[in-house]
């Protein structure tokens, strides 16, 4: 059976590319404008790709009232931005939101990539970078630096398990804690 992702992002032609693209990754795919909590509820999507516009909208209550019913409080929710604002992070957060992404620095590939994640309950662990060993694995990799260029915050490693190769594989990156990239 086919996932089922519901879109809801303000600009149309961001949504367009979202759209195709979980289309032509085999997703049955929803979309909404503004109102977005009677299609959740209608729907029962596997997973929501919500615009910070709609969820700021009233002071974040579409978000309150998704994980305070019963039908959708489980529904994953990845959060979706044009622009970075550190407050409506941390918000969103507050809300239990699995992720938040900023459309500029993030492609459709990198959130495929974290939706599936949230979909197969594949684990993913951060690590802060405490020893000289992972700044090796690093340059290994080809990081020059491990400080974040847009924010200049330090970079954790992230481990994420890859089970199209077996059980004791992991996929390594380093992000930034702050602004995901």
């Amino acid at each position: 059976m086919k996932p089922k992702i519901l879109i809801a992002i303000s600009d149309q032609f961001l949504k367009s590319i979202y759209e195709d693209f979980f289309r032509n990754a085999g997703f049955l795919v929803l979309l909404s404008a503004n109102d977005v909590l009677p299609v959740v509820v209608k729907e029962n999507p596997n997973i929501i790709l919500l615009d910070i516009i709609y969820a700021r909208e009233n002071d974040f209550n579409i978000l309150k009232s998704l994980k305070e019913s019963e039908a959708t409080k489980k529904i994953p929710i990845i959060l979706f931005s044009r622009f970075e604002d550190e407050s409506y992070r941390k918000k969103a957060f507050a809300f239990e939101v699995k992720d938040f992404f900023v459309g500029e620095y993030n492609s459709p590939w990198t959130v495929f990539n974290k939706i599936k994640i949230h979909l197969e309950g594949e684990k993913s662990y951060r690590v802060p970078i405490t020893s000289p060993a992972i700044e090796e694995v690093a340059k290994d990799l080809g990081y020059q630096s491990l400080t974040c260029s847009k924010c200049s915050t330090k970079m954790e490693m992230v481990l994420l398990k890859d089970s199209d190769k077996g059980k004791n594989y992991f996929k390594i990156s380093f992000v930034c804690p702050k602004c995901g990239i």
